[in-house]
């Protein structure tokens, strides 16, 4: 072989070698640098969709100075470049952990929840599972898995005029170890039941004296805003026998035309629901939401944010936010 065919090949090595070197270093620098440029715009993301839930707990909060939590809150929500979100009131629903026999048994009820199980079928959950997180897993042998994506909620508060006696006296016991007592709290519910009363926010406070760390997750806030709320949760209490609403269909239909053309405010509330023997009927509706869930979609990303009403028996009755996570992310904060 010539002098010259040696040199050409030997540069022709050269030139492969360098081609190896530079595709190994192409992926070593791919490798290192692709999961770094993703988890820098991942942090970019999650900063843009925190920054956006900051704005709208402040928009929520200034609407609501009023008392109210109405429609058109939502209607004046601030819009933000490259975030496309939605805010859903997601505690005026049905919550598994605390529904009375009443309405859990009742013939709307029946239909709602897709299933023919009693109430003692669902206190023998509770036994088991204590509260429950988790409606689906812990719930759903006995409530239709679509019904409770839509209808009912772990996110409300204890309510001693509306709820089950056992269930909100069990969760004292849990939220405050206070085993001892549970009996006397439910001695307490119960005897409003008896005597048809309902206590106010002051006499709340003086019937039940209930420790800090107690409230706000057992109070008298009325769970269902019928601003925000599904019909068929509306039709679900109103259809319960035991509160003797003559016409429940009207009556939501009424409650649903004015919330489309007014703010509901409490006293609004009462005037539409007319008489209420029972008095536990208007323990349930009131102008609040105590829970929202906000969902923004940012950077190809999706965020769940949901935000709790302190209430007011704590002196604060403020939005704060409980917790934040990406969804499909196992990561709660």
């Amino acid at each position: 072989m010539s002098q010259r065919g040696s040199a050409t090949i030997a540069a022709l090595g050269v030139v492969i070698l360098c081609a190896a070197l530079a595709a190994s270093f192409y992926g070593l620098y791919y490798s290192a640098t692709v999961p770094l440029v993703k988890s820098v715009k991942r942090l970019e993301s999650r900063g843009e969709a925190l920054k956006a839930v900051d704005a709208i707990i402040e928009a929520l909060e200034t609407s609501g100075e009023d008392g109210v939590d109405s429609r058109a809150d939502l209607e004046s929500l601030p819009a933000f470049e490259g975030i496309d979100y939605t805010v859903e009131d997601i505690s005026s629903r049905l919550n598994l952990n605390f529904l009375p026999a009443e309405v859990f048994e009742s013939p709307a009820m029946s239909v709602l929840a897709g299933g023919s199980a009693g109430f003692a079928t669902l206190r023998g959950l509770r036994e088991q599972i204590g509260a429950s997180a988790d409606f689906e897993a812990d719930f759903g042998s006995i409530v239709d898995v679509a019904a409770i994506g839509r209808w009912f909620s772990p996110y409300s508060y204890a309510n001693v005029n509306t709820d089950d006696p056992e269930a909100v006296a069990r969760f004292y016991g849990v939220i405050t170890g206070d085993a001892n007592g549970e009996a006397s709290i439910k001695a307490k519910i119960e005897n409003l039941r008896k005597t048809k009363k309902i206590f106010d926010r002051a006499g709340f406070t003086l019937g039940f004296g209930m420790p800090a760390g107690a409230s706000p997750l057992i109070g008298v806030e009325p769970q269902i805003n019928p601003n925000h709320a599904e019909r068929t949760v509306m039709e679900a209490i109103l259809g319960t026998p035991a509160y003797k609403v003559d016409d429940p269909t009207a009556v939501c239909d009424a409650l649903g035309f004015a919330a489309d053309d007014e703010t509901l405010d409490a006293k609004k509330i009462k005037s539409v629901l007319g008489a209420d023997p029972d008095l536990r009927l208007t323990a349930w509706f009131g102008p609040r939401t105590w829970f929202w869930r906000v969902a923004l979609d940012v950077g190809g990303a999706r965020y769940i944010a949901v935000l709790r009403r302190t209430g007011p028996v704590t002196g604060g009755d403020v939005l704060v936010l409980a917790g934040f996570y990406e969804e499909g992310s196992s990561q709660d904060e």
